[in-house]
């Protein structure tokens, strides 16, 4: 082979080479075989799942007065001992005409209230922050909507109509409120004059908060021996108990409700009487945690199955309602950095000790830890866990000094590699 050809195939090999290279790199930088999340903090609980029955200290009220039954409170709110539970009326229409002059009267307050503070508004507030309370005012219109809570959806839309005023004054538009409010109050003024007064009223026999709804099962199980109830109790069905024509609502006295439910005796040990729990939920009957306090674990052994008796004091208008409901107990909540299990490894770590006899020596032990991504380097890093989910741990963040081999552990926001081969300490990748 002359020298020109072997040149020539030689310089067509090196290009070759050379773009296979290029190639190569360009393919790494957008394919990495290296697959990371970034570690984020969180909170996490384990669940026990059941079903609660609901034990009130419950009074039904009553009325035997002919007449049209007109309530004063809403479901879930407070009364006092021989407080005005409803006002009774001769006719629908008196006591239709009372709604209205109750209707007016809450539109005039609100307008005299945005009157009295007209100036101060107008002097302290920015329209961004009236925007900003709108805003939530909205949010919280709509989640009294989707709750299924309609009972609030009128305070609701009163406190939203109220802010979009005080931005009207804010702004300086025109608004019109005092021409408003001498119509609403020379209306007022002439529908009591011609309403009727009520001709009785429902009182409330103690203290407590009215419910307007009865269900029945008020005196399936006692409240004053509700600590006691056994397994066998619980197992049978409570049956509803008819309710007099009479009826019509019960106040709830006492500062405690009680939640009573079945668990297996697995599920008991996490449970301790006298202790918080770390909050119940019902899903399918109100939003957010109830706060509760285990008052009663009653079994045969400790490993058989339970009854177990949660006391709230919490109480809304959903609440209220509730006899029968799924229920979770939020028990072990845990708060800390969230690790994929598939990102945890089993690896040697070294340092240097003093052997005691000061001499400078090298230990390794094996410990649980994760790759992290420092720009192109692989950092092995320990964790120490908190908690073990189904496919995640927590994290300590902050682990004392000595639960830590070598003081190095995962951090908020730190890159997990929770895919790739061939991993080490130190691999530039």
């Amino acid at each position: 082979m002359s020298n020109k050809v072997f040149k020539r195939v030689a310089a067509t090999l090196l290009a070759v080479l050379l773009l296979f290279y290029v190639g190569l790199q360009i393919y790494n930088s957008n394919h990495s075989s290296i697959q990371t999340e970034t570690a984020t903090y969180m909170t996490a609980s384990d669940t026990i799942e059941t079903t609660g029955y609901i034990v009130r200290n419950e009074t039904y009220l009553t009325s035997d007065a002919d007449g049209v039954l007109n309530y004063v409170l809403e479901d879930g709110e407070s009364v006092k001992g021989n407080g005005v539970v409803a006002r009774i009326y001769a006719s629908a229409e008196d006591a239709s005409a009372q709604n209205q002059i109750s209707k007016l009267q809450g539109e005039i307050d609100n307008l005299e209230r945005l009157t009295t503070a007209a100036d101060q508004i107008s002097l302290s507030t920015s329209p961004d922050v009236i925007d900003g309370q709108i805003t939530a005012q909205i949010n919280q219109f709509l989640s009294v909507v989707n709750s299924g809570n309609y009972s609030g959806i009128g305070g609701a839309r009163d406190e939203l109509t109220y802010l979009l005023n005080q931005r009207q004054i804010i702004t300086g538009k025109p608004n019109g409120y005092a021409d408003r409010l001498n119509a609403l109050k020379s209306q007022l003024e002439s529908m009591k004059t011609q309403a009727a007064g009520p001709i009785g009223t429902v009182n409330s026999p103690a203290a407590g908060y009215f419910i307007g709804s009865t269900d029945g099962y008020e005196t399936s199980f006692s409240y004053d021996s509700v600590k006691e109830i056994t397994l066998d109790q619980l197992d049978q069905e409570p049956v509803q108990q008819p309710v007099a024509d009479n009826v019509v609502g019960k106040v709830v006295s006492g500062l405690n409700w009680y939640v009573v439910c079945k668990v297996s005796g697995t599920d008991s040990l996490q449970l301790e009487i006298g202790e918080k729990v770390d909050g119940i939920t019902m899903p399918f009957a109100s939003t957010g945690s109830i706060p509760a306090k285990v008052v009663a674990i009653n079994q045969e052994s400790r490993q058989s199955d339970a009854v177990v008796v949660l006391e709230c004091s919490y109480m809304n208008n959903e609440l209220s309602k509730v006899r029968k409901e799924s229920v979770q107990i939020a028990v072990n909540t845990h708060s800390g950095i969230m690790v994929n299990k598939k990102a945890i490894h089993v690896e040697p770590v070294m340092k240097v000790i003093d052997d005691g006899s000061g001499r400078q020596v090298k230990q390794e032990v094996m410990v649980q830890g994760v790759y992290v991504l420092y720009g192109s380097e692989l950092v092995f890093k320990e964790i120490v866990p908190l908690s073990t989910y189904s496919t995640f741990v927590l994290c300590d963040p902050n682990p004392e000094e000595d639960a830590t081999f070598n003081g190095e552990t995962v951090k908020l926001y730190d890159e997990v590699v929770v895919g790739g081969t061939d991993l080490y300490d130190g691999k530039i990748v």
